[in-house]
Parts: structure tokens; C-alpha cells; sequence
């Protein structure tokens, strides 16, 4: 987790259309569904009548009855996909206590604001449905952030927005991946989980990208001694390590 570095109406702004873009996502799925093809067989019975000639002076008509089998296949398309109605219930995981409560709380109040913004443009265009918010304290704990991922989903949440830690995150992934629901991170950084196809979104960019910019910023004030401390978990341990392995290589190469 680091600290968000964006202004906070940028940060608002970015919460805003993440949501938008999530409940977006839901209506274009439904409405662009494709159309299910239903075949139906008719059959039917055709009379013929055939017409000989006996011979030269006269001629006889039969009447032959043949039973025909004519199939037709009719191929018409399902109705589309009706529109979204009702509440559509968004999981927000927040560390409202613990080590990371301050950032927990303002996070808590800039979604709620976003949520009535978007419920109010969604009456106003006289849409059926609406966003509903279920916010839970993780505590800033890992397995509080699992058992309360495991709640929702009980309840019938499908996309989530946090938790912010990446501790957190590693904790709840597994589960999110089998259950195929979305987790979307606003401050989860750890390079550990960066992995192509699950389930995992995240707004920040890893230690990859931080630890070297950390490193340049202390050689550039002069720094040249450093003692690490850190937070022995997913995200520290990543930080930690892209800032050592920045800083060692800014020294080398200075020669000093």
C-alpha cells in the first residue's frame, strides 16, 4: 500500500469512474448478449393426383395419395436481454480501524459521495437500477479482509471495491480468483501479485516502479547511507527489496 499521490479530486474523480465504469459494464453485458437461435421442424402431408392414358380410345384417372415429409427449420432470434432493474450491490473493503484507518476513512467518504452522484444521474435519466454500497471494516487485517470478502459474497456481491493493503489483497486473492469476482485495489503495490488473468485490478504501480523512484529521490537529497525498516509483509517486503536493489545500482554507478 502507498500513499495516493494524486490531488484529492483527481483521486474522487478516478473512484467515480471506476464505479461508473463497473455498473457500465454490467448493462453492456446484458445488452449486448448475443441472441440464443431456436430451431423448429414442421412437417406436412401432400396429396397428388396422377393422370394416365389406358390406351387409345380412352383414358383413366387415378387418384395416388403420397404421404411427403417437408421439413422446415425456422431459425428466429431470443429476445434481447432485458435492461438492469433493482440494486446492484457493490462490496467496499476498508480498513476503517487499524494501522491504515485514516486512509480507510477518507476513501469511505469520497465512495459514498460518488454513489449518491451516480444514483442521482441514474433517477435522472429514469434508469431502473441503482448502486448500492456495502462497506466493511477490515481492520487492516488480512484475515478480517477474508472473512468479510466471504460475507458479501454469501449475500450475493460480486465486485469489490479494496482492500487497500497488499497484504490484504494476497489474503483474499485466492478466493476472488475461484469465485471469479472482481477485486479492484486502489493502493495494493506488490509486484508478488501481478499475475496476467485473475481476478485482481489495481489503481497504483507495483514497487517495480516505486522502489527506484524512492532510491533516486534519497541519493538526489544526499543520502548515501540507508538503514531499511519496514512492514514485514507483502508490501513491505516488495518495497523493501525494489528500493535497496535502486539505491545499491544508483551507488555503483556513481562510484561513490
Amino acid at each position: 500500500m502507498s500513499k495516493p499521490l494524486a490531488p484529492k479530486i483527481a483521486y474522487t474523480l478516478m473512484i467515480i469512474l471506476l464505479i461508473i465504469g463497473i455498473v457500465a459494464g454490467y448493462g453492456i453485458g446484458a445488452l449486448t448478449a448475443p441472441a440464443k437461435v431456436v430451431t423448429k421442424t414442421l412437417t406436412s402431408t401432400v396429396t397428388t393426383t396422377v393422370t394416365a392414358a389406358a390406351g387409345a380410345t380412352a383414358t383413366v384417372t387415378k387418384t395416388v395419395t403420397q404421404m411427403k415429409t417437408v421439413t422446415t427449420t425456422v431459425t428466429a432470434a431470443a429476445p434481447a436481454a432485458p435492461g438492469l432493474k433493482g440494486e446492484i450491490p457493490i462490496g467496499v473493503l476498508l480498513p476503517l480501524t487499524g494501522v491504515l484507518s485514516s486512509y480507510g476513512e477518507n476513501d469511505k467518504v469520497t465512495l459514498e459521495l460518488a454513489a449518491k452522484e451516480i444514483n442521482d444521474w441514474l433517477a435522472a435519466r429514469g434508469e431502473a437500477w441503482r448502486i448500492k454500497l456495502y462497506i466493511e471494516d477490515t481492520a487492516t487485517d488480512p484475515k478480517t479482509a477474508l472473512d468479510k470478502i466471504q460475507a458479501l459474497h454469501g449475500r450475493g456481491v460480486k465486485i469489490f471495491i479494496g482492500p487497500m493493503s497488499s497484504a490484504e489483497v494476497s489474503e483474499v486473492k485466492s478466493y476472488a480468483d475461484a469465485n471469479k469476482l472482481l477485486v479492484i485495489s486502489q493502493s495494493s503495490t506488490s509486484p508478488a501479485l501481478a499475475i496476467p488473468g485473475d481476478f485482481i485490478l489495481r489503481f497504483c504501480p507495483t514497487d517495480v516502479a516505486q522502489g527506484p523512484a524512492i532510491a533516486k529521490v534519497m541519493w538526489e537529497r544526499g543520502i548515501r547511507w540507508v538503514v531499511p525498516l519496514w512492514r514485514g509483509d507483502t508490501w513491505g517486503d516488495g518495497l523493501k527489496e525494489f528500493t535497496v536493489k535502486a539505491f545499491e545500482e544508483i551507488c555503483k554507478a556513481s562510484g561513490e
